[in-house]
């Protein structure tokens, strides 16, 4: 979508290391306002880092990242983030809507209660991912999927500027997965999505621009390119 030419994060000749093994090399990348970028790559080639470094969890070894918002310099965005479900504590004690309403400290004090229109928001969202009848459900009950979608509330909760999302269709069958990418395709009116998945279709079917990290970085526009190019492209990459 991109409605602006300014960019709203911008990273310049980026290497980025864990100790003394690089992992991204010389990246520059520009992502622009109300963009959705999506980030593909094999195992290890350094998709999560890149999350890492645009959510300013990992410093880059070498290069900038810089923030804009309406085209001038700032400090930071505010950023929801959905991570890969890996392990989670099932007896954790703590309801839905608690879960979704962590996602407000974002944006407020954390010693605070949380207030009347956060509570509704909370509701709101619950309510827009088919789960408002579990506002109450300790969250250890829900199945993978609405455990997803929870989180996927939890990360709107602050309005972010930014939707990052590391896999998101994880637990998803056939039928949520599309309910899932016809909700971000929506969601992209109101703010940048960045979202990492395995699964090129998945990524031309709702993504403006797809990076793929593999040593390097590349930049493909979905509007002008196959998903057949583009695997022929990561083919001959790794055989390179």
């Amino acid at each position: 979508m991109g409605n602006s030419n300014k960019p709203l994060i911008s990273l310049e000749d980026v290497s980025a290391a864990y100790g003394a093994k690089t992992v991204l090399h010389d990246i520059s990348l520009c992502i622009l306002p109300h963009d959705f970028l999506g980030i593909a790559g094999p195992n290890g080639g350094g998709k999560t880092t890149l999350i890492k470094l645009i959510l300013r969890l990992l410093k880059p070894k070498t290069g900038t990242i810089a923030y804009y918002r309406d085209g001038q310099p700032c400090d930071n965005l505010f950023m929801g983030y959905l991570p890969q479900q890996t392990t989670f504590d099932h007896n954790f004690p703590v309801t839905v809507k608690e879960v979704v309403l962590s996602g407000a400290l974002n944006r407020r004090p954390q010693l605070h209660a949380y207030n009347e229109e956060e509570h509704d928001r909370a509701l709101s969202l619950l309510e827009k991912m088919e789960l408002g009848h579990a506002s109450e459900t300790p969250i250890g009950q829900l199945s993978g999927g609405e455990r997803q979608r929870a989180l996927l509330a939890r990360a709107l909760m602050c309005q972010p500027e930014v939707l990052i999302l590391d896999e998101p269709n994880t637990f998803f069958d056939i039928k949520a997965r599309t309910w899932m990418l016809n909700e971000l395709k929506a969601l992209q009116k109101e703010c940048t999505i960045i979202m990492v998945s395995h699964d090129l279709r998945d990524l031309f079917s709702v993504t403006n621009h797809i990076a793929y990290i593999h040593r390097h970085l590349h930049i493909y526009d979905t509007a002008a390119t196959s998903v057949g190019e583009l695997e022929n492209d990561i083919i001959q990459s790794n055989c390179m």
